[in-house]
C-alpha cells in the first residue's frame, strides 16, 4: 500500500497545484489505484473546463499517465455534477428540471455523466 500512495502522489497533487490556498476550487482524493477530482465553479461549464484542463494540461492527468505508464480508460471514468440549478421544463409546464451539463470531452471521447457514482463502496447521488 504505502507503494501505492508513492505511486499515485503526483497524480493527487495536479489539481492541488491549480488552486491557492485562500480560495480552493479544485481537489483529489485517493487510495490505492482510486482517485478522484472535485473542482468547484459558478457553472456547469466552468467545472468542465477545470475538469478537461486538469487532465489535458502540460503536467496534467494525462502527462501523469503517460510518464507512470498508467493509461486512463475513458470508458471507465465518469463525471456526476452536483447542482441545484434548475430550468424550466418545455415538456411540463410550470415544472423545473435539473440544469443539463455540456459532455466532459477527454481524448475525443466523451466521459458518461452519471446520477450516481460508487466511490470506495460509498454510492454518492446527485442529491448527496
Amino acid at each position: 500500500m504505502i507503494l501505492y500512495i508513492l505511486y499515485n502522489a503526483d497524480l493527487l497533487e495536479i489539481a492541488r497545484a491549480m488552486t491557492n490556498d485562500q480560495d480552493p476550487k479544485e481537489d483529489s482524493v485517493g487510495f490505492v489505484d482510486d482517485a478522484m477530482i472535485i473542482v468547484t465553479r459558478r457553472t456547469l461549464k466552468g467545472n468542465i473546463k477545470a475538469l478537461t484542463n486538469i487532465m489535458e494540461k502540460a503536467g496534467g492527468g494525462f502527462t501523469w499517465a503517460k510518464d507512470h505508464n498508467s493509461r486512463f480508460k475513458i470508458d471507465k471514468l465518469a463525471v456526476v455534477h452536483y447542482t441545484r440549478k434548475a430550468v424550466k421544463d418545455p415538456l411540463r409546464l410550470g415544472k423545473m428540471k435539473r440544469q443539463k451539463a455540456p459532455p466532459l470531452l477527454l481524448q475525443g471521447q466523451i466521459v458518461k455523466d452519471k446520477e450516481s457514482y460508487k466511490y470506495l463502496g460509498i454510492h454518492i447521488d446527485r442529491n448527496l
